[in-house]
């Protein structure tokens, strides 16, 4: 047990360099408004930590093969979690798709909401997003989007739009729900 611990404080700065990493991942997946004000507090806090930790690993002999681990890990750290927040409602359609396979069908019978997708921000100032239907495979961008939201007469302007699939796109309007 004693060797695991000391090979454990051996490597803390890797440690902490990759738990700084999945921080700003969930950080950045997440549209929770606690997870963001604990990043707040968290994040920086375990950056500093980090660094202290760099900074021993490079004074101990052997240290510095463990101190470029983790700077590797901290470079990666904002492509990580950009890419996650990127990522996030695609890998979430993949796997919705693959399980609701008949509503999906039904849905692309006709242009319109195929399901309210996400909800986020403050009471009074939110973001709600929705799975859509377009039939014309013409809501690319905010503007061909808003043409879509007109032909089904809907009042809510959309701000965002992110093409999951031929024909269904996910749209995010600001505080106004769709349906």
């Amino acid at each position: 047990m004693r060797k695991f611990f000391n090979s454990l404080l051996a490597h803390s700065a890797t440690i902490l360099a990759a738990l700084a990493l999945l921080l700003a991942v969930f950080i950045a997946v997440s549209r929770d408004f606690g997870a963001f004000v604990m990043g707040l507090v968290v994040f920086p806090a375990l950056l500093l930590i980090t660094l202290g930790g760099i900074l021993a690993c490079i004074w101990k002999p052997q240290g510095a093969r463990d101190a470029r681990a983790a700077v590797v890990l901290l470079i990666l750290t904002p492509f990580a979690a950009y890419a996650s927040a990127y990522l996030r409602d695609r890998a979430l359609f993949v796997v919705w798709a693959a399980m609701h396979q008949t509503q999906l069908r039904e849905a692309m019978k006709k242009d319109g909401v195929v399901v309210p997708w996400d909800s986020w921000g403050l009471a009074g100032s939110g973001n709600d997003s929705y799975l859509i239907y377009d039939s014309a495979d013409e809501s690319l961008s905010v503007s061909s989007a808003e043409k879509w939201r007109e032909r089904m007469g809907l009042d809510c302007n959309i701000v965002e739009t992110q093409r999951m699939w031929p024909r269904l796109y996910i749209v995010t309007t600001h505080n106004c729900p769709l349906q």
